[in-house]
């Protein structure tokens, strides 16, 4: 009898065994064998672990952890709406550190990691799924989502428009200005909720300026016309356009503005009209002149330069306008040379504005006023200029 009971004993617990171990594997992550376990987790400090609206580029913050089953984790995936994310360097932050790569090897994180991650919501208005993975060496995985709703909380003014606004001394009526002249218009776009803002069309007698030279865009020039808005304008923006009016004078151009959105809706400004008048105005210019300015350290008589005529003179000649500043002899001989100008004999040295300082191209003077305006437009006289480039412009 004691065999019997020992063996029907024996028996038991080898049973019991069994269904604790079988109720153990049906508990794992994602109903799959031995596959890891993946979390969102908060500990009272307002991590993320359901749905959350939000506004555009929000940093959103999770607590995620991954623990290992049967098998070493492998690697952690971010996706977007089904598609991995491939922006995750600007977009993502594991403890601190940007992703740095997507899917991200978890070698050193096998068997379990607990990190705080952040994710940057998307830009313009939509309601997006966000779905994390994780693999382990044999296959199998485990995910956490959540939906990011970047709609509810935002709404734009609206309806679809482009104004002129009297800003930096841009135009907003009709004017009379110079042929070849640099004239600027202030832009507000206002969007609505139905979409973004892509594109700025500028037209001169109501057709695209196919000549781009002649246009800046917040001081820079564009590469077509319809041109694309910067990331920072699609929701809004107020914006400078600069445009170099006709070369005839007598004649009047209209110039008015279209955007567009992502559906394809457009506006567009009402024309202001530039005149250029029919007769010059101003004081011709009367002299052109080419001189070269030796370096100071040369021969004796050079290093000095008469900007009346042109003609070179020595450094210290009474004559000169301005003079070279020599060399430092305490450098190599091949870059001794110091490359800079100061005035001479109380001529006051300005350094010209750049052209999307002031509306002042020196190709374009025609004009004393011309260059009157832009010298008296520089604050301050300037003792000793920068090392010298080509193309530098300087004021006398």
């Amino acid at each position: 009898m004691k065999r019997i009971s020992l063996l029907w004993n024996l028996l038991f617990i080898a049973f019991a065994v069994l269904v604790y171990t079988s109720c153990d594997d049906g508990t794992t992550g994602g109903g799959n064998t031995g596959a890891p376990i993946l979390e969102l987790k908060d500990d009272g400090s307002g991590y993320i672990t359901t749905d959350v609206t939000a506004t555009p580029g929000q940093i959103l913050t999770l607590n995620l952890v991954g623990t290992s089953i049967d098998n070493d984790m492998q690697a952690l995936r971010f996706y977007e709406d089904g598609t991995l994310m491939s922006d995750y360097a600007t977009r993502i932050t594991l403890d601190g550190d940007a992703a740095w790569a997507n899917p991200i090897a978890l070698t050193a994180n096998a068997q379990t990691f607990d990190w705080i991650v952040t994710i940057s919501a998307h830009a313009g208005m939509a309601n997006k799924q966000y779905t994390i993975e994780v693999t382990d060496v044999a296959g199998f995985t485990d995910q956490v989502s959540f939906y990011v709703d970047t709609e509810s909380n935002i709404t734009y003014p609206g309806p679809l428009s482009i104004n002129y606004v009297a800003e930096n001394g841009c135009f907003v009526a009709d004017a009379e200005v110079a042929p070849l002249t640099p004239i600027c218009f202030a832009l507000e776009g206002v969007r609505d909720n139905d979409a973004n803002l892509i594109s700025l069309e500028i037209l001169e007698n109501g057709n695209p300026i196919t000549d781009l030279s002649r246009i800046e865009y917040n001081g820079f020039a564009i590469s077509a016309n319809p041109t694309g808005l910067p990331l920072d304008s699609e929701n809004g923006f107020i914006d400078t356009v600069r445009i170099v009016t006709q070369s005839t004078n007598g004649s009047t151009s209209a110039y008015s503005f279209r955007l567009t959105d992502a559906l394809g809706n457009n506006v567009t400004t009402s024309a202001i009209n530039i005149s250029t008048p029919t007769v010059a105005t101003g004081t011709p210019l009367d002299l052109n002149i080419t001189g070269v300015l030796f370096n100071a350290a040369g021969p004796a008589g050079t290093g000095g330069l008469d900007l009346d005529g042109g003609q070179g003179t020595g450094s210290t000649d009474a004559d000169a306008e301005i003079r070279d500043n020599g060399s430092d002899f305490s450098l190599p001989a091949a870059t001794n040379w110091l490359q800079q100008i100061s005035p001479a004999n109380n001529a006051q040295l300005r350094l010209a504005p750049a052209f999307s300082d002031y509306p002042f191209d020196f190709a374009t003077a025609q004009y004393k006023e011309d260059i009157q305006g832009a010298f008296d437009f520089v604050a301050g006289n300037t003792t000793i200029t920068p090392a010298v480039n080509i193309g530098d412009v300087f004021l006398i």
